[in-house]
């Protein structure tokens, strides 16, 4: 099973170094039955047998920086559909 995940940058190994708008790199160290690819810079494609594990570590992955309502910023899954909210309007 796989599931692919949108980020803004990506370096991996065994963990998963990511540069989603904090001062530092968050770093996600991977399960020892999940791989990671690169697709592009901002696209990473996790693979396992299991796809309770792999759902599971996208899911750690995206707690990392969930996606912004406002703004729609953040990790997010490949198929997931963010709802943008209009902001407030000032008097």
């Amino acid at each position: 099973m796989a599931e692919v995940c949108n980020l803004m940058s990506i370096t991996y190994s065994t963990n998963v170094a990511m540069q989603v708008g904090y001062s530092r790199t968050a770093v996600f160290p991977l399960p020892e039955n999940i791989r990671a690819f690169c697709i592009k810079p901002t696209l990473l494609y996790l693979y396992g047998l299991r796809k309770e594990e792999v759902d599971a570590t996208a899911a750690a992955i995206r707690s990392v920086r969930k996606p912004n309502v406002y703004t729609g910023n953040g990790i997010r899954l490949m198929d997931e559909q963010v709802r943008i909210k209009q902001r407030k309007a000032t008097k």
